[in-house]
């Protein structure tokens, strides 16, 4: 405190009875030395701005002391906030009008006593009237002058801002397309599930790589590596023209509804594939096929989810559905309504080809599914087939 009220020019006693106590961080103090060195009555208006919380962080602090200078410093009216702009104008407007409608009062009775034949000085009320609709039109040109100044300095502000965001969303544009050229023509293994999903579905799309909704190296890899992940992991990675999905022994793939379809696969975590629409790496299901999988969610997201992807067309479009492992999902309302009742009733009316409890998710065991290979599913087989070329 004794420090700013050096800065200031006050003494402490005057800055606490008037401000109270404040707090100001040390990344923004140099700041406030350089912009109100020895002028209180300026920190006092800054700080009443701030409502008593002056932004810690600079980029916070500059932004606010950039609305201040724009609201305050640099116009003669005071600074006012949007009721009190519109509160203002709505006065000044209504105090027009009824002058507007004591002149036309006037003119009514004056035309009345004319009829009558009665004589009236009428100079003083006119020049009385004309007195207050200059005084009056005056006051209300120069407040909508300066409102205007602000308003047009802001949206100048804004404009260099919105050039500046312009250019910086170009150039992370053109890094991003000159990323995936070079991962395109760069191919690794990526390999992995879950918060990844987003990047699965990018580079197959984008860099028109095949990538592996696999084990993770920590959580799996590492902390249980069963002999099948292990197996299907390596498989799909050596695989030389053809790769077959086998489940675990002991869990057979299911049918939700019959048929053979032949498409690329893609997909990945159901609340993230659902999250991304509408973004660069939203979900294109066209001609392809879906693979979707979730974990410790009430089934009430998962049917949230899951129509988010069918109102969007995405079940319209594919060729085919596989349903990956649900694990920990709940139903505390009504247990004996499974997650696999739930999405076959939103899928009753999808007429494409449907598989359930394929085991790629976040179950104990985890078989490797290569996204973006052309895959083959066949119901009456109950096989997954994919076309891997090396």
């Amino acid at each position: 405190m004794d420090n700013l009220a050096v800065i200031l020019g006050v003494d402490e006693k005057t800055i606490r009875d008037e401000l109270g106590e404040i707090k100001i961080s040390k990344m923004v103090f140099s700041k406030v030395r350089e912009l109100f060195d020895d002028d209180y009555d300026k920190f006092k208006k800054f700080y009443k701005y701030c409502k008593g919380n002056i932004p810690a962080m600079i980029y916070q602090f500059n932004e606010v002391y950039k609305s201040f200078e724009i609201n305050i410093v640099n116009n003669d009216i005071p600074f006012m906030n949007e009721e009190d702009e519109k509160e203002i104008m709505k006065m000044i407007k209504e105090y027009h009008s009824n002058v507007n409608d004591s002149l036309t009062s006037i003119k009514k009775m004056l035309i009345e006593l004319n009829s009558k034949n009665v004589e009236v000085d009428t100079k003083e009320i006119v020049d009385a009237y004309e007195r207050e609709t200059v005084l009056l039109q005056s006051i209300f040109k120069d407040i909508v002058d300066k409102l205007d100044s602000i308003k047009n300095e802001t949206n100048s502000n804004k404009t260099d801002t919105d050039n500046i965001n312009n250019s910086h969303n170009n150039q992370y544009k053109n890094y991003m397309i000159n990323m995936f050229k070079f991962i395109k023509n760069n191919p690794k293994i990526f390999v992995g599930y879950s918060d990844i999903t987003s990047m699965h579905m990018y580079f197959n799309q984008k860099a028109d790589l095949v990538t592996f909704h696999g084990p993770m190296v920590s959580s799996n890899i590492v902390d249980s590596f069963d002999e099948e992940t292990s197996k299907a992991l390596f498989a799909a990675l050596n695989g030389d023209g053809t790769y077959e999905f086998v489940n675990p022994e002991g869990c057979p793939i299911e049918v939700m509804k019959p048929g053979k379809a032949t498409g690329p696969v893609i997909g990945g975590n159901l609340s993230l594939v659902s999250a991304a629409m509408g973004t660069p790496y939203e979900m294109d299901a066209k001609g392809k096929i879906i693979f979707i999988e979730e974990v410790s969610e009430p089934v009430t997201k998962i049917e949230k989810w899951c129509y988010h992807l069918k109102n969007a067309g995405k079940f319209k479009d594919c060729k085919g559905i596989i349903l990956g492992q649900f694990t920990g999902i709940t139903n505390s309302d009504m247990p004996e309504y499974t997650v696999i009742d739930c999405i076959r009733d939103i899928l009753a009316d999808v007429d494409v080809p449907v598989m359930y409890n394929i085991q790629s998710g976040h179950g104990d065991k985890m078989i490797t599914i290569p996204f973006g290979a052309n895959c083959t599913m066949d119901t009456a087989k109950k096989s997954l087939t994919f076309e891997i070329n090396r």
